[in-house]
């Protein structure tokens, strides 16, 4: 259920069950998985009320609505409560509803930094036409940071870095906003595996993507291909959880 169907639940018929939430199990350990709204106060109180102004109110009226995906304070809070209840429950979060992906509560921003980082230390010791290709993604990646910086000036940099002085714990995953203008992104689940992975048409994809997927996969017959951009154990995740969750 999202913050949007929530009148659907006083439908009395209903072609399958609806749910606020779903639980995964692996090996005694929980994956949480919801919509995300819960996490905002407004629509975990007033979500009726809220749902009535926008439709009544604000539409006729064409008054802007708003919307956590377009707000960064609101995604900020949203995330960051979710990130603390994971954190003190040890479970995985599995969300969207902010339109921002995360991987091991880690942002595409940071991951990208990150990922400059670890190019740089590489480059010295590189061989030439390594080099080469380093500074080509170095610069790719810091004009994709750019552009991040310039869509969400206050609380996109490292917003997604809730710990200030512990160490983060990567306990919160977002598909991101699903579908958008160059694809559709989900969070996937396969083989005791957890992955971040985008789907595209074939010249439709930013062009950091190709340089940043760790697999491609075509999807026969079709102009489109799936893209694995993060993936991770889930024993591992959780392993991490537990031991830098410590004290």
């Amino acid at each position: 259920m999202g913050n949007h169907d929530l009148a659907l639940l006083r439908e009395k018929a209903k072609p399958y069950e609806l749910y606020h939430g779903l639980r995964l199990v692996r090996n005694g350990r929980t994956l949480f998985c919801f919509h995300g709204h819960q996490a905002s106060r407004l629509f975990a109180k007033k979500g009726y009320i809220s749902g009535f102004v926008v439709r009544y109110l604000a539409k006729p009226l064409k008054i802007k609505n708003t919307s956590i995906s377009s707000d960064s304070r609101q995604r900020f809070k949203a995330e960051r409560r979710i990130y603390r209840a994971s954190k003190k429950l040890k479970v995985i979060s599995i969300c969207g509803h902010t339109h921002r992906p995360l991987f091991e509560s880690l942002s595409k921003y940071d991951s990208l930094r990150w990922s400059i980082e670890e190019l740089l230390r590489e480059y010295p010791a590189a061989g030439d036409d390594r080099k080469e290709k380093i500074a080509r993604l170095v610069e790719l990646y810091s004009s994709e940071c750019l552009r991040l910086k310039r869509s969400d000036l206050r609380w996109g940099l490292s917003r997604s870095l809730y710990e200030e002085k512990s160490l983060l714990i990567p306990c919160v995953f977002n598909s991101g906003c699903a579908t958008g203008k160059h694809g559709m992104t989900a969070i996937e689940i396969e083989g005791g595996r957890i992955s971040l992975v985008h789907w595209a048409r074939e010249g439709g994809i930013r062009p950091y993507i190709l340089e940043e997927a760790l697999l491609k996969d075509g999807i026969e017959g079709t102009a489109f291909s799936r893209y694995t951009l993060k993936q991770a154990d889930l024993d591992y995740v959780f392993a991490r959880i537990d031991l830098l969750g410590k004290g």
